[in-house]
């Protein structure tokens, strides 16, 4: 009679933990974010942001961490305009480079940082360079944004070429080989097959950011209004309106590319947190689910079935994955 009796304690004890305990909100995914900055360091060209960003992105990087849950990872390319001797107008000077990638995307805070301050003390074109007239090499940045391969993009992670400048590009672009073979009307295709939104920051200081309608529609042309993201904005030079509005800014083309800070879930990702019949909560269940489905992975060939996901092996990891976010 005893042995029943602590049986049935023991099963509705489990019972209640199972119901109450450890839940975990699906809703909650946040998606990996690459974000590469771009500086237009040509003469006169954002220089206040520049200055903005040498002591304050730091605390940037510290803002977007925990806007997308650490999931974010950053790169700084510089740009100015190509150096042909003798001068052509209207393009750069002496010193001046139409593209650099100084760091790629996943570099710690502490590299973005000296990177920053080098770009400002040391090779800035309003201190150190020109750039010449309008326009600049912003075309060839969009176009190494995908034919760049130390950039080193994620492959499922939102991919947003953030420029800080105050211009609009040269079309066609010399390019790589100077060949005038970079055109907008091929690289626009290539952006969109690559998922590589753009979002164009310009310094409000005059509160004209008189080339935005340039922006805006070269942003509307690469996704027709589509939820694919790119966005155009002014932000304030001032510290606190620079951090401000480059996090808005950012939270609006991953919101407007439909993917939100409230992902719907798939059962993709609902496995990858032990959540295996999907139902948001990592709980006895999923193991039961589990169970089932190794015991009959020879029948099913090893893959997962009851979940329909048959691409994905399923392991003895999954067991582990599983107990590790039921028990934390």
């Amino acid at each position: 009679m005893k042995k029943w009796v602590v049986f049935i304690i023991v099963f509705v004890f489990m019972g209640f933990f199972v119901k109450n305990s450890y839940a975990w909100e699906v809703d909650d995914i946040v998606p990996e974010v690459d974000i590469l900055f771009a500086f237009d360091t040509t003469a006169g060209s954002s220089y206040r942001l520049l200055n903005t960003a040498e002591n304050k992105f730091y605390e940037l990087m510290f803002e977007l961490d925990k806007l997308f849950e650490k999931k974010a990872s950053f790169g700084i390319v510089e740009f100015r305009d190509y150096f042909f001797k003798p001068y052509r107008d209207p393009y750069g000077k002496e010193k001046d480079f139409p593209y650099k990638l100084w760091t790629g995307l996943g570099s710690s805070k502490e590299i973005m940082m000296s990177t920053i301050y080098h770009m400002n003390n040391e090779t800035n074109g309003y201190k150190n360079g020109n750039g010449g007239k309008d326009p600049d090499s912003y075309l060839r940045v969009m176009y190494e944004a995908y034919s760049d391969e130390h950039i080193l993009w994620r492959e499922d992670a939102k991919k947003i070429l953030v420029f800080f400048g105050d211009t609009y590009g040269h079309n066609p672009d010399p390019g790589r080989e100077l060949k005038y073979d970079v055109k907008l009307e091929d690289v626009i295709p290539e952006l969109r097959n690559r998922k590589i939104a753009i979002l164009f920051l310009n310094d409000d200081f005059d509160k004209i950011c008189k080339v935005n309608n340039d922006w805006a529609e070269l942003v509307n042309t690469l996704y027709g209004g589509v939820k694919n993201g790119s966005d155009v904005a002014c932000i304030g030079s001032e510290e606190g309106d620079f951090i401000s509005g480059v996090v808005s800014s950012l939270q609006s083309v991953v919101e407007k590319s439909g993917i939100s800070k409230k992902e719907t879930s798939t059962c993709l990702s609902c496995k990858a947190v032990g959540d295996y019949n999907c139902d948001g909560v990592v709980n006895g269940l999923d193991y039961t689910w589990w169970k089932q489905e190794f015991v009959d992975k020879l029948q099913h060939e090893g893959k997962w079935q009851a979940s329909h996901d048959c691409s994905e092996k399923i392991t003895s990891e999954d067991y582990s994955r599983w107990r590790y976010n039921y028990l934390n």
